[in-house]
């Protein structure tokens, strides 16, 4: 008996592209995500002082915007009255836009009603005490910004030294004038005495990571 064997035609062949031409996927570059540098100075300010949104863009195109629809008087000047998110978007050539922000908070403390404004310091350990100091530069602070007190919740000794000033604050009197008049912006540094039972070594209770200064400000002239 003769037996018949059809073959069947292969439907996975590969494709063939003309000129030889090979399709390659798309894949995504990290190499060639936009860059994105944006600052807001000051960032800290009194109503109606004018803030400058600068930035530096590669790989892209940019645009400025901000929460409260705030139009730009010129270039990228604004003068905000309130609290305000700026957010840079930038648009690839390919991929998707990448988005970042900063902010301008806006004080609007009088002299009879000044404004919470705390200051963190990370102290490490020198001897017998806790140092840290906090250099905030004079062009990110707007200059009507000035101190009227300075206070404490640790509970604790902490010397404040500011703008040629000095102050201790403890537990039973918690705040200082001491530093009336001055500037927010500046160096700002304390010092904080161990207690008997605290130990850098690991030997005693472990000191705080985290001193929070709390300075009452005023928009001044």
């Amino acid at each position: 008996m003769a037996v018949s064997l059809r073959m069947k035609r292969s439907t996975n062949r590969p494709r063939s592209w003309p000129c030889g031409l090979m399709v390659a996927p798309l894949v995504a570059c990290s190499a060639c995500a936009p860059k994105i540098e944006f600052t807001v100075t000051p960032h800290e300010l009194c109503p109606g002082t004018r803030v400058i949104a600068e930035f530096e863009v590669k790989g892209g195109r940019a645009k400025v915007t901000n929460d409260k629809q705030l139009a730009a008087q010129s270039g990228n000047v604004y003068v905000p009255t309130v609290t305000t998110t700026f957010v840079i978007t930038v648009k690839p050539l390919v991929g998707r836009p990448k988005s970042k922000e900063t902010q301008a908070t806006v004080y609007e403390g009088t002299v009879s009603q000044p404004e919470a404004s705390e200051i963190g310091f990370r102290p490490k350990c020198e001897g017998s005490s806790l140092v840290a100091t906090l250099e905030r530069p004079l062009a990110e602070w707007d200059p009507k910004l000035t101190v009227g007190s300075v206070e404490s919740t640790e509970g604790r000794d902490v010397t404040v030294a500011h703008a040629g000033r000095q102050a201790t604050l403890t537990a039973r009197q918690p705040r200082s004038n001491a530093f009336d008049g001055t500037r927010l912006g500046c160096t700002w540094s304390i010092t904080v005495p161990l207690l008997p039972t605290e130990k850098c070594d690991g030997a005693g209770s472990t000191p705080p990571d985290l001193i929070i200064v709390t300075a009452l400000v005023n928009c001044g002239t």
